[in-house]
């Protein structure tokens, strides 16, 4: 079969830990090793494939090239690709210099097996995602973060969360589900108001969702349920009665409003936005 990398020995082993398949290409990560431990420190490597799709459900794979980490013990753990910014991320854990590369594609096509990466985050990843080519998503020892990464080599930290855990993620919508090795399973809800360096854990005793919202979906939920209160419009009318923490949508006109809640004995006052 096909050697990772293609200048390794025939004798090396390697084991693929991630698949990641977007649009017209495929790229899964893994790491190289030797069976003979004084010769060869694992490495990390990807591999990305060109797909051909043809009539029916035909697919075929063409290897276009791999890239790999220097010997230093370290594990391909995670893949993801932006094909927009022609970018390869590999995350890698263990080892010496375990972080998140950032390799140009054009490099991998190119056959350029350890070529310098664009600019590398350290730390052990656990899983990436990837979304809208420019968002990415990831899990590892430290926590759980989200990087813009459109002025790449510029990464600007978009929200984080430092509780530690390993296992994977999953993104959905303005929501990210974690499941860890250990059975734990958290959902977290991207608050867009946050800003830059803004946590995704939720500080506030009452938390409301969705927010924004569509005007379609029905009604918005405030948790703890037993709240009370009414919502307002930005000229001060009352529009909407709040009970037993729901605010219903129907017939509500979009816009900003806010509202006032009554919640242990102490008022609140939260803005929430509904949309079409």
């Amino acid at each position: 079969g096909y050697r990772y990398p293609p200048d390794g020995d025939p004798e090396d082993w390697y084991y693929i830990r991630d698949v990641f398949v977007k649009d017209s290409f495929d790229v899964n990560s893994g790491e190289i090793g030797s069976p003979y431990p004084d010769s060869l420190e694992p490495a990390a490597f990807v591999r990305i494939g060109k797909l051909k799709f043809y009539s029916g459900d035909v697919c075929t794979l063409t290897t276009l090239g791999c890239w790999r980490t220097e010997y230093d013990g370290e594990s391909g753990q995670a893949v993801a690709i932006s094909e927009s910014l022609g970018v390869v991320m590999l995350g890698t854990r263990g080892g010496e210099h375990p972080g998140l590369y950032f390799i140009r594609l054009s490099d991998i096509e190119a056959g350029n097996y350890t070529a310098e990466p664009i600019t590398k985050l350290n730390g052990n990843i656990i899983d990436l995602y990837v979304k809208d080519d420019t968002l990415v998503y990831f899990q590892g020892f430290a926590g759980l973060y989200i990087f813009d990464i459109s002025d790449l080599p510029s990464i600007d930290t978009v929200g984080f969360y430092r509780s530690g855990s390993d296992g994977v993620i999953i993104v959905e919508g303005r929501y990210v589900y974690r499941l860890n090795t250990w059975g734990v399973f958290t959902i977290f809800e991207v608050d867009s108001t946050l800003g830059i360096q803004g946590k995704l854990e939720r500080g506030d005793k009452l938390e409301i969702y969705p927010n924004p919202a569509f005007a379609e979906c029905g009604h918005i939920r405030i948790i703890p349920r037993d709240v009370d209160g009414y919502a307002v419009d930005i000229t001060g009318k009352v529009v909407r009665k709040i009970e037993n923490g729901k605010l219903e949508l129907k017939g509500l006109p979009v816009g900003v409003y806010l509202l006032r809640l009554r919640y242990d004995g102490k008022e609140y006052v939260k803005k929430i936005l509904v949309i079409n």
